[in-house]
């Protein structure tokens, strides 16, 4: 059976697989193949499993009794349990950028705002998962994950109908020290303010999604988004303004090079 541990990057998966290894006791898998832990420490405090070949685990897991629980950012292909990681997609999107430049992408703000290749963009990943609908489905926020640990391992495990074993018992400051790619801030309000520069942008994109899971007011969402948009169509005012000058300035030039032309001509006749 499997249990798939679902997000968009950056929303507190690694975390989750985490709280699973320590509170249930149970190892983890990823379908991607960048979470081949290099550290063995690393990959023990996750509880992270390598398997060689993910296709046949998945084969094998499905035809199973017992529980593998499998990482995924990708869109869902089954109607399979799955545990959906939620991030406010401000903090998801911004730490999920400085993820790629530690990596050494090169991916701007913007792009990732709009939607990334194979994986799309905040609000897309939970239209695709649709965790407030989805049945066999758990919602675990990010947040909770952070502020009341123990409350969420006691979630998974009764969604999981597995026996909570243990507790979580590590800091942030452990987790960073060992992996700071991996655990590189875990503030929410700083990542946040972090995409302030973009909030129009972003809210034109995601506000629904924002307000229907509460991390955004419809207010603030309205405000951002005129504001955004007002600019876009002075910006749009501006470059017509340029193109009729261009056009402008080439007329322009063409009537002088004739009359150049008849200049030299007449001249040159005398």
């Amino acid at each position: 059976m499997i249990i798939w541990l679902a997000s968009y990057p950056r929303s507190g998966n690694t975390l989750a697989r985490l709280l699973i290894n320590k509170g249930l006791g149970q190892k983890t898998y990823s379908i991607h193949e960048g979470d081949n832990y290099t550290q063995a420490n690393v990959a023990e405090i996750i509880g992270h499993e390598h398997s060689e070949n993910i296709k046949n685990l998945i084969q094998k897991a499905r035809t199973s009794e017992e529980i593998f629980f499998i990482k995924t950012h990708y869109a869902p292909e089954t109607h399979e349990p799955a545990i959906y990681l939620l991030r406010d997609g401000r903090a998801a999107t911004v730490s999920y950028l400085h993820f790629c430049h530690d990596l050494g992408l090169a991916i701007s703000m913007e792009q990732l705002i709009d939607g990334v290749s194979g994986i799309g963009s905040w609000s897309s990943h939970i239209a695709a998962w649709r965790p407030l609908e989805r049945r066999n489905t758990l919602l675990l926020r990010y947040e909770e994950m952070v502020n009341t640990p123990t409350k969420a391992i006691e979630s998974i495990s009764k969604f999981s109908k597995l026996p909570v074993s243990g507790k979580y018992d590590v800091s942030f400051a452990e987790l960073q020290a060992m992996a700071p790619t991996i655990f590189r801030v875990g503030d929410d309000r700083k990542n946040s303010n972090e995409m302030e520069p973009y909030i129009g942008r972003f809210f034109t994109r995601h506000g629904a999604a924002m307000v229907g899971m509460k991390y955004a007011t419809m207010s603030e969402v309205i405000a951002s988004s005129s504001h955004y948009i007002s600019s876009l169509q002075e910006s749009e005012n501006t470059l017509s303004k340029l193109s009729e000058l261009k056009e402008t300035l080439t007329m322009m030039e063409g009537n002088s090079q004739v009359r150049y032309e008849n200049l030299y001509n007449i001249v040159h006749k005398l």
